[in-house]
């Protein structure tokens, strides 16, 4: 049940973006196996319940007004949300019970078919009206625009159809202008999974109770918290991006690969062969590490520090894998940890020697003018402590913060002394990782590896918004403090 956890996170980020969020845990859930498809269905609703509660605190201000209307646009709004809710009633009920009885005959294949052909109907209808922008705002909304709208949506209980997509498109269609559109979806989105919930409470089976209460309640703070810490960036993000080829491919890569067994005959666990597959990639990339050795691993953290030609946090995570098979735990992490770091340390004085001694034309044969641009803005935002902060930090590519700091006049001393200090736990962390994946791999006990990625994406989500929030706000907002101060 920790991969219920896992689902919850993808909620929390995937409800903000029009990819119909209930229809990639659908496509997951039944995919890992272990669950019917009525549980399934009942499942992906009530995961809503954690989104529910963020988007409810997210436009607090928003409800707080329409309950208690000060002007005529929210009372415009209220009737619209009022309308909109009902008919949806209309559509989505009838489809419910539908479902609700005809899932307990569902083939699990069948299920995902019918998600990914949902999912290719999604992707079509954000295409066809992305660009798509009108000039009506609140004051134009009528009663026929809500009972359609709520029509459209009451179709979005089918796993595969993004509410929020369908809405939206429907808006823009009907003239409105893309904020307005966006605004009315998700105020929309609170009475519709209210009523979502109240159903299948209600009418439904109950199955979603028969998982153990304290991983519903932490699926359900998962969910919340996430949810609200990325609702305003993501909204932006889906904005800004066209989604309509991410929902197309996977819905016709779903029905290319089910269809034939569907209607033809047999049975494929897509996460499952996707998983052998990964598994064997990882047996033969740690059986290359096994076979240099921590010699072999010197060097190669050397090079890739000097030319990153691979992500550094993949080869620890091989080393970790393959030392702690070869030398048991935890010894064989404390020989990754120390070649890997030394390695490291090193392949970073000779990037900084080369950029300080060569200059900026040197550097730019080795690496891009954009890396580099990257790395001075990298030490314009965080000065002193960037090369650290670069070295603790996933994915900030290891070669640009030491050529970067050798355009600096950051003190070589000052260097040498952050990138030790900030090394070796990153390479503790990720060679950890390393040992975890083989163990499991070993044992066939996934569930700390879902209990590990899960806490590493939550709590770098949580560090991300927080920063976000906090740090960027308070220094804007002292910047403009300080514009604002005028002399005599």
């Amino acid at each position: 049940m920790w991969f219920l956890l896992v689902l919850a996170l993808m909620q929390g980020v995937l409800e903000w973006l029009p990819v119909s969020s209930q229809g990639q845990i659908t496509i997951l859930l039944q995919a890992i196996g272990g669950l019917d498809s009525a549980t399934i269905f009942s499942t992906s609703i009530w995961l809503h319940l954690g989104t529910l509660a963020a988007v409810l605190f997210y436009y607090r201000r928003d409800y707080i007004n329409l309950l208690k209307p000060v002007n005529s646009e929210d009372k415009l709004i209220r009737t619209f949300l009022v309308i909109a809710t009902l008919s949806t009633g209309i559509i989505a009920i009838p489809i419910y019970i539908f479902l609700r009885d005809l899932f307990p005959f569902i083939l699990g294949d069948f299920l995902m078919l019918l998600t990914g052909f949902l999912l290719t109907i999604t992707g079509v209808v954000i295409y066809l009206t992305r660009r798509k922008t009108g000039l009506k705002e609140v004051n134009s909304l009528s009663f026929s625009d809500a009972f359609l709208v709520g029509l459209i949506q009451g179709f979005a209980i089918l796993p595969g159809l993004s509410r929020s997509g369908l809405t939206i498109a429907l808006l823009l269609f009907l003239g409105y202008k893309n904020q307005t559109a966006l605004k009315l979806s998700f105020l929309l989105s609170a009475p519709t999974v209210t009523g979502a919930l109240l159903v299948d409470t209600v009418a439904g089976s109950g199955l979603v109770f028969n998982i153990p209460f304290h991983i519903l309640l932490l699926a359900f703070i998962i969910t919340g918290v996430i949810g609200f810490l990325t609702i305003k960036y993501l909204i932006h993000l889906a904005q800004s991006l066209n989604f309509s080829y991410f929902c197309i491919l996977l819905g016709l890569i779903t029905i290319l690969i089910l269809f034939p067994l569907t209607f033809i005959g047999g049975s494929l666990n897509i996460i499952g062969v996707i998983g052998e597959g990964i598994t064997w990639v990882y047996s033969v990339l740690r059986d290359v590490v096994l076979v240099i050795g921590p010699l072999g691993l010197f060097a190669v953290m050397i090079i890739q520090a000097v030319l990153a030609p691979i992500p550094s946090e993949g080869i620890l995570i091989l080393a970790g894998g393959a030392f702690s098979l070869s030398y048991g735990f935890p010894a064989g992490i404390l020989i990754a940890v120390l070649t890997s770091g030394l390695g490291g340390i090193i392949g970073a004085i000779l990037s900084y020697s080369i950029s300080k001694f060569g200059g900026r034309p040197i550097v730019k044969k080795i690496v891009s003018e954009k890396t580099l641009e990257s790395a001075d803005n990298w030490f314009k935002k965080y000065g002193g402590w960037a090369v650290l902060i670069g070295r603790l930090l996933p994915f900030i590519p290891f070669d640009a913060i030491s050529y970067g700091a050798g355009l600096t006049e950051m003190r070589t001393s000052s260097f040498i002394l952050a990138t030790v200090v900030g090394i070796f736990p990153r390479s503790l962390l990720y060679t950890y990782i390393g040992y975890l994946i083989e163990n499991s791999l070993a044992t066939g006990n996934l569930e700390p590896l879902y209990i590990l990625f899960t806490s590493i994406a939550a709590l770098a989500i949580l560090l991300v918004f927080l920063y976000k929030y906090y740090f960027l706000d308070k220094r804007n907002r002292n910047k403009v403090n300080s514009n604002n101060v005028t002399g005599f």
